[in-house]
């Protein structure tokens, strides 16, 4: 999934250290901002959020707390001009990972292996001549959203948009998305404890 790139690395987190500083970790992510062009992405990704200055301590604003102390750890070590990162979080568990080196996107994507997709929800974002290439509801959705994440026009998407078109002998999905100008991209999926992930990757049509 990384090969041509000059380093990747992944963090995981599920809490918060006892020593925890939101201020520090707003000044870190801060330092690491200004060195990306400002954009609304790079805002929704480094920036401190209302939601934080709130006296309650909420459920959203601990997943903030992991999936950001998380993206911080992800870049540690890391130097270069560019950079690509992602980060997911669910059930109080963050997943993140900064790729070094490459123009290309990275997108995560990260769900509890036992989530319930109802046959409603399913039936919007899933084909079935994709049936082939996946078992589960969850393995479909953390592969979309994954590819999403890694659209550098994901705004103008949405999950249902990109489409399975196939998997190779190593097991490197080829996922397609099918809003505007066609992109392609490249897709993994695995486990860690409970949970499902997949990372993806802008490929050339």
């Amino acid at each position: 999934m990384f090969a041509g790139t000059e380093f990747a690395q992944a963090a995981w987190s599920r809490t918060v250290p006892p020593d925890f500083s939101r201020a520090e970790l707003v000044s870190r992510l801060g330092e690491i901002r200004a060195g990306f062009t400002p954009s609304p992405l790079v805002d929704r990704m480094f920036g401190e959020p209302d939601f934080l200055r709130k006296a309650a301590y909420s459920s959203r604003a601990l997943e903030w707390d992991l999936s950001r102390s998380a993206l911080v750890e992800a870049f540690r070590g890391l130097e270069g001009p560019r950079f690509s990162p992602s980060f997911a979080h669910t059930d109080g568990t963050a997943l993140a990972i900064v790729v070094a080196g490459t123009p290309s996107r990275f997108g995560v994507d990260l769900e509890r292996a036992d989530r319930k997709i109802s046959a409603a929800a399913f039936a919007r974002f899933y084909r079935p001549e994709e049936g082939t290439f996946l078992r589960t509801p969850i393995d479909h959705w953390v592969l979309k959203e994954a590819c999403f994440k890694a659209h550098p026009r994901s705004a103008e998407t949405i999950v249902a948009d990109y489409v399975v078109m196939g998997i190779s002998p190593e097991g490197e999905f080829d996922v397609l998305c099918t809003k505007g100008a066609p992109e392609r991209f490249r897709g993994v999926i695995g486990s860690v404890d409970e949970y499902r992930y997949a990372l993806a990757t802008q490929a050339s049509i």
